[in-house]
């Protein structure tokens, strides 16, 4: 073997073991481990970071709560925009403030006079900041949820109890008007002062009457027109007296 060869051959022995030191370098595991660290902690910092920034919609106003208690009450609730909170140890109540109508739905009410009938209730109402601490935490459930949890069964209950003062006749015929704008003062006022909302249309229309309606409506309407005929009966007859007395006295004054 001359010298040339020998080269060759070490040149060779010595890519081998540089292929097999690459490979080693390749599948390090402290290489592996090193990336996987790095791995774990920007995936932390992205929760991290998104865990501490909230956003506020036009719609809503929001407090922090700190281990399940509203902090900053002072301060009044936080409004529209990009906020911070401390991750994991922070959480947001929210509600919404702006105009909504809440549909509480068709209603089966009871009349003084023992009938059944079905009204159909819509509230569309706003929530001012100051009211918002009240919704959140001292009515009924407390935290974000649906307000209408709390004031649907009240609204219900006003109506309900009006309803029951008064007859059939007096919702569905005259004084139809005049009843259901007592329901609607009365929801207005409750809110109001029970939970600081402020209400601007209470909407209330007859969904169904009981079959007997018509039947009554009949002889309601019939006693209507006899107490007419009766008021233009004694009418007419007390103009006929009247008539006869102013006569009677000029035959009078005549002797």
């Amino acid at each position: 073997m001359n010298y040339n060869e020998m080269l060759e051959q070490l040149k060779q022995k010595e890519e081998k073991i540089m292929r097999v030191e690459n490979k080693t370098e390749e599948f390090n595991p402290m290489k592996i481990v090193h990336y996987v660290k790095w791995v774990v902690l920007i995936l932390i910092g992205i929760i991290v970071f998104k865990g501490s920034i909230y956003s506020v919609p036009q719609t809503e106003m929001c407090y922090i709560t700190q281990f399940q208690k509203p902090i900053n009450v002072n301060d009044g609730p936080i409004g529209a925009g990009l906020h911070f909170k401390i991750p994991f140890i922070q959480s947001v109540d929210c509600i919404q403030v702006s105009r909504s109508t809440d549909n509480v739905g068709i209603v089966s009410v009871t009349t003084k006079d023992t009938f059944t009938l079905k009204l159909k209730v819509g509230v569309t109402t706003e929530i001012p900041s100051a009211a918002v601490y009240r919704l959140l935490y001292q009515t009924g459930r407390q935290g974000s949820g649906d307000i209408t949890e709390n004031l649907n069964p009240n609204i219900i209950n006003i109506l309900r109890n009006i309803i029951g003062k008064h007859d059939l006749m007096q919702i569905a015929g005259e004084d139809r008007e005049k009843t259901l704008g007592e329901f609607q003062t009365a929801v207005a006022l409750t809110l109001m002062t029970q939970w600081g909302i402020d209400v601007k249309e209470v909407q209330v229309s007859i969904d169904s009457l009981p079959a007997e309606y018509k039947v009554r409506l009949i002889k309601w309407r019939h006693k209507q027109m006899v107490n007419v005929e009766r008021k233009k009966h004694w009418r007419l007859v007390m103009l006929m007296l009247v008539d006869y007395n102013l006569k009677l006295r000029q035959k009078l004054s005549r002797h």
